[in-house]
């Protein structure tokens, strides 16, 4: 399997696979801004309770709202922000930037502030200089 670091180069020299398309081309016909609703994952239980207020549907908030509980508690995190610093920070200040520009639309959009991610990345380089990240590719932890 190759690397993080190997996967971003792919994609930010054109690498064409739907799973790392920029979210804001991939919303179909209607466009990102024809959506009733963005819910954040990491603030699911909320976003969740809201959605419910809005739409009154109860039963399919419910069955989702199950369905990740029992995913999220019966499996360890992938996505720990211990995690995402160990895999970006295997990436060159130019693949940073790269992802920030590839991935600009979306941050905008979802209001996410990515720059001030990447900024967080390059620090945890500069107070890490010696960090090696341990790829663990034998199936379990692909990229």
């Amino acid at each position: 399997y190759p690397t993080f670091s190997e996967l971003v180069s792919a994609v930010l020299m054109g690498y064409d696979n739907p799973h790392w398309h920029p979210y804001t081309q991939s919303c179909g016909p209607c466009g990102p801004d024809k959506l009733d609703f963005i819910v954040r994952s990491e603030q699911l239980e909320c976003e969740l309770h809201n959605m419910l207020n809005v739409t009154n549907n109860s039963a399919v908030i419910q069955t989702f709202q199950e369905s990740w509980v029992t995913t999220t508690h019966t499996s360890p995190s992938h996505t720990s922000p211990s995690l995402f610093y160990r895999y970006y920070s295997t990436l060159t200040d130019d693949q940073l930037q790269g992802l920030g520009k590839f991935y600009r639309l979306d941050c905008e959009f979802y209001e996410y502030d990515c720059a001030e991610e990447l900024s967080r990345v390059k620090l945890f380089k500069l107070a890490n200089p010696g960090y090696k990240h341990f790829y663990d590719n034998d199936g379990h932890n692909k990229v």
